[in-house]
């Protein structure tokens, strides 16, 4: 598989440099500083919610296919994910995407991962409905198998094959990235129903994720729900969001809430706060400087 996602990638890059591009880079930096129940401060380039810090560049061709390549600027060693490559695709379209890209999955909030794959977007023959199905390949250890979302402001997800789910990107609202359980753990079956109800100034996003098939005794089966409430305030640009995860299987709850509070076009700062089922769990603050 890694053989195929090669070479497609190369002679879609053949292809690619005969025409002229539209070049563009960008740095994105998210500087963190979080306090958890138990220990003092840390440090860190990645958000509470397993954003990296990028450095990349994008390219527009003159045919409309899009190439993007990015770069973290501080790996996280228990990830699951060896690259400091974050990313690093062409896509046509939107309709084909080849290269190391997010699974579709949800809303890529719950589940989050960077995996080489190859994506195809078509549309279900009923009301014409979005389907995204990609075939994925991390390696030993790594998400490898099919995933597939269907639908569009409601969604149905699923995701059948090996290691789902390791990434210090993923279920970070129920672990702090750097707890990601990594290569070699993980689920071989993820199920997802998401969906979402735009209201003048609010967002309000749900989603339901079941895993099974745990690669490891570790890895228990788990049934999660994760409910957010996004205001947004359009005189400033920021908005305030609170969120509850409840996983079904145990009974544990988590509280959440974090804000972005815009300073200047380019720097965001964004305080949050964690609480399960009632006790202090983290708090700290994050900046987004982006150039």
């Amino acid at each position: 598989m890694k053989r195929l996602l090669v070479i497609a990638a190369g002679i879609a890059s053949v292809g690619a440099w005969g025409q002229t591009p539209e070049f563009s880079t960008f740095i994105e930096l998210r500087p963190t500083f979080t306090v958890r129940d138990g220990s003092g401060p840390e440090f860190r380039w990645n958000d509470a919610a397993g954003r990296y810090s990028l450095a990349g560049v994008r390219m527009i061709l003159e045919s409309g296919a899009r190439i993007l390549l990015s770069q973290r600027l501080e790996r996280i060693d228990t990830t699951g994910d060896p690259d400091s490559l974050h990313e690093g695709f062409i896509d046509w379209n939107d309709e084909w995407r080849v290269g190391k890209q997010t699974l579709p999955f949800g809303q890529n909030e719950m589940i989050r991962e960077t995996v080489p794959a190859i994506r195809l977007r078509t549309q279900l023959l009923f009301d014409a409905m979005p389907l995204y199905i990609a075939v994925a390949d991390g390696g030993g250890g790594r998400p490898q198998g099919v995933i597939a979302r269907a639908g569009g402001t409601i969604g149905i997800s699923a995701a059948v094959g090996s290691n789902f789910g390791i990434q210090s990107s993923a279920l970070t609202q129920i672990r702090p990235p750097d707890e990601a359980p990594g290569q070699g753990r993980g689920y071989g079956v993820m199920l997802g129903i998401d969906g979402e109800i735009d209201l003048p100034y609010f967002l309000i996003h749900a989603e339901l994720v079941s895993l099974r098939e745990g690669a490891t005794e570790f890895d228990e089966e788990m049934s999660l729900s994760d409910m957010r409430v996004q205001l947004d305030f359009p005189l400033i640009g920021g908005n305030l969001e609170a969120g509850w995860t409840r996983n079904w299987t145990d009974g544990t709850n988590w509280f959440r809430a974090h804000a972005e509070i815009p300073l200047s076009n380019k720097l965001h700062v964004t305080p949050f706060m964690r609480f399960k089922d009632g006790s202090f769990d983290q708090a700290g603050v994050s900046a987004i400087v982006r150039f």
